[in-house]
């Protein structure tokens, strides 16, 4: 099956004014990048992206390599024969082609969360392999407020904010999105003096998933309103998490030996319940090892908790003990559903959300990663001569202990993975932001790594600001 050169089907015709490619990429910056990855499915607004890419890119002195990657899901019959098609359509413009494909079991529910996962782990895979450090993707302006109104529907709070045009996925590679402002419409305008025709996928169509539902009650009438609440939004969380960002970054939050974070009470309560209300939030999903905040009524909980010297010194959440001090406030992850984990030579896995184990060590079959148990502890304490008393014992005991050959080689919280022999890494991993991190957050990502002392993550190729 192929795709011919002419339209699919009869298109409105309003002008493609925004679908210009000097205007769609002006604030990227590709002078760093060897290749770069287009998202192509073969519907209408990946193909524009793609040839809006291939013609922006061939202005370009020393321009990256393209290459389009479709990932074909296997939720339909005609999905392997589209990406074919859309790999035939590339041959026949010269431009590089890939397919991958979402193998193993499909889940009975959630399949459109499932997928995404799954699409972006596939398209992170095929940068990597191209040495690519930009992803881009056809979303326009009608997914944005499509997204927009399926998170208002949800009491999204924070979800309001729309899409970013920038996210980091697994901290090295960012997905752009330069087709936020233009609409669909435009898109297939574009396409049809081409003469490029698009498949149109039938779940779109389909009422039982949430999008086409919400697609089917957009009102065009309402697509300005929606837009500068959007913006907004945006602005405001920026806004908000440059602040909380600041407050991590002024001197009152520090990361103590063995892994419990210190916050000064004092410079809490000044802060204010916005922006301490976020920045606890941050913190107890850093110890906690947690992908997602916890919600604004749990974030207002907690400052809560912390400014009443009346109530219980203790309060669990997240998977985090809070402890309320006069002048000092300690978070430490809960000693409860921590991991036991195997890995074998070669392996790699994230422990508790917070650790990243890498073992290239041939010294031994596997290694075991799981919480040291007091004995453990303090025997490993005494062998390596180490005073027990500089630690938060409590916030130790919760940390990974690595073991091999019936003993216990190393607790990295304790002595930041110094003892642990070459071949094995233990690095710190933030759940909340190492997977998917929009640039909405970027500032206050880059405060939370700061924290633990771990590298920035890469900055983002614009030469104007996008986030």
């Amino acid at each position: 099956m192929s795709v011919p050169e002419t339209a699919a089907k009869p298109v409105s015709r309003r002008g493609s004014s925004t679908a210009d490619p000097a205007r769609v990429f002006a604030s990227i910056d590709f002078g760093r990048e060897r290749a770069v990855i287009a998202a192509v499915s073969g519907g209408s607004d990946s193909l524009a992206l793609l040839f809006l890419l291939k013609d922006h890119l061939s202005r370009i002195d020393k321009a990256p390599a393209l290459i389009a990657v479709t990932v074909d899901h296997g939720l339909r019959p005609q999905s392997a024969d589209e990406a074919v098609a859309v790999a035939e359509l590339c041959r026949s413009h010269g431009i590089v082609h890939r397919i991958l494909r979402w193998e193993g079991r499909k889940p009975n529910t959630g399949i459109p969360a499932a997928a995404r996962e799954a699409r972006y782990r596939l398209l992170v895979d095929a940068a990597r392999r191209a040495g690519a450090g930009l992803i881009f993707t056809g979303h326009t302006r009608d997914d944005q407020i499509e997204t927009f109104l399926m998170r208002r529907a949800r009491g999204d709070g924070r979800g309001l904010a729309g899409m970013a045009n920038l996210t980091l996925l697994d901290g090295a590679v960012w997905l752009l999105r330069p087709l936020l402002e233009t609409r669909r419409d435009d898109l297939r305008a574009f396409l049809s003096e081409r003469r490029i025709a698009w498949f149109d996928d039938p779940t779109n169509e389909n009422m039982a998933f949430e999008r086409p539902r919400i697609r089917s009650r957009a009102s065009g009438a309402e697509a300005g309103v929606i837009l500068e609440e959007i913006a907004a939004r945006a602005a405001e969380r920026s806004a908000r998490g440059m602040a909380a960002a600041g407050f991590l970054s002024a001197g009152g939050v520090h990361l103590e030996p063995g892994d419990a974070i210190a916050i000064d009470a004092g410079r809490l309560a000044d802060a204010g319940q916005d922006v301490a209300g976020l920045a606890l939030g941050v913190l107890v999903a850093l110890v906690g090892g947690r992908s997602f905040l916890p919600g604004e009524a749990e974030r207002e909980r907690l400052f809560v908790h912390l400014a009443q010297e009346d109530s219980a010194p203790r309060l669990s959440l997240g998977g985090c003990i809070v402890q309320r001090g006069a002048r000092r406030h300690r978070i430490w992850r809960e000693a409860r559903g921590l991991p036991d984990v195997t890995l074998a030579p070669g392996a790699c896995a994230v422990w508790d959300g917070r650790y990243r184990i890498a073992n290239s060590f041939s010294g031994y079959a596997s290694i075991r990663i799981t919480a040291p148990t007091a004995a453990e502890f303090n025997m490993f304490c005494e062998q390596k001569g180490l005073e027990r008393r500089d630690f938060h014992r409590a916030a130790a005991l919760t940390g990974p202990a690595v073991h091999a050959g019936g003993s216990i080689l190393d607790i990295p919280a304790l002595t930041g993975g110094r003892f642990l022999p070459a071949g094995l890494a233990v690095t710190r991993y933030v759940a909340l932001y190492d997977k998917v991190l929009p640039g909405h957050d970027l500032a206050l990502a880059n405060a939370a790594v700061r924290l633990i002392g771990r590298d920035l993550y890469p900055e983002p190729p614009t030469l104007l600001n996008m986030l």
